[in-house]
């Protein structure tokens, strides 16, 4: 019996030696479920305030009122386009803007001139030239596509104007140096013009079909009759002013007292 005990306690230390000095190699480790592939990043698509378009390879562009862009092309490279502008910069010598823009995989570049277009094959003419170059991030290779395009409905206040008239009395009978002058670009918020004496500048937005004209500077020259300028400075500070593209599309603007008019400037 003694005998037995003891063999019977050998066999358990025996036992539990082995089960601690278990080679680690025998761990396995836990396995991970696998990961879901990453969704691709969309934008939804407002009311468009600006289109273009080119031919051969033809292709299309539109920006909304929260400057999303969509491209469009039917050519070899056949893409769909849809991804939010990131830069705006100002190309002065060349009168126009560029547009940045970039997906997973590709960058955008668009340049807006501000110059009279004509379709080639429609002749339709336009507000603006375009030129995108759509760039492969992975080869590096560009694309460039050429067309025209223009701003929308109310957005197509977009644009250089001259004073036309004030309450019917044109501008060769106002007491001014040189004809008044207003640009407009809603895609940077900005706008400037010549008052009749002085220049002007400040912000600008389109709220509710409205334009918000605020934050104006003004230089200070001194003038012999600065009657005009009074008016158009009180115009644009004037929080009752309403806008309009007439049906032979001149800009009117007016307050409770006057009725200005502005012609595009070609």
């Amino acid at each position: 019996m003694k005998f037995s005990a003891v063999f019977s306690i050998f066999i358990l230390l025996f036992t539990l030696a082995c089960t601690r000095t278990a080679p680690s190699a025998q761990q396995t480790d836990p396995v991970l479920p696998p990961s879901s592939p990453e969704k691709a990043v969309t934008y939804s698509f407002g009311e468009a305030i600006f289109k273009g378009s080119g031919n051969e390879p033809f292709w299309s562009l539109q920006i909304d009122k929260n400057h999303t862009l969509m491209l469009k092309s039917i050519d070899d490279h056949q893409f769909k386009l849809n991804t939010p502008i990131t830069k705006i910069t100002r190309v002065n010598d060349a009168n126009a803007l560029n547009l940045s823009a970039a997906t997973p995989d590709k960058k955008i570049t668009i340049m807006l001139m501000e110059s009279n277009c004509q379709d080639n094959m429609s002749g339709k003419k336009s507000s603006h030239g375009l030129q995108v170059v759509i760039k492969d991030i992975a080869t590096g290779n560009p694309v460039l596509y050429k067309g025209c395009g223009e701003f929308l409905n109310e957005y197509s206040v977009n644009n250089k104007w001259e004073l036309e008239s004030i309450n019917g009395k044109r501008v060769a009978d106002l007491p001014i140096e040189r004809t008044p002058t207003l640009n407009i670009n809603l895609l940077e918020n900005k706008m400037n013009g010549f008052a009749g004496c002085n220049t002007f500048f400040g912000m600008v937005e389109m709220e509710n079909e409205r334009l918000i004209f605020k934050n104006m500077g003004l230089t200070k020259k001194a003038c012999k009759d600065n009657t005009t300028e009074a008016l158009i400075v009180k115009l644009l500070n004037d929080n009752t002013q309403k806008h309009t593209i007439t049906k032979d599309g001149k800009l009117l603007l007016k307050n409770s007292e006057e009725i200005f008019i502005f012609r595009a400037v070609k």
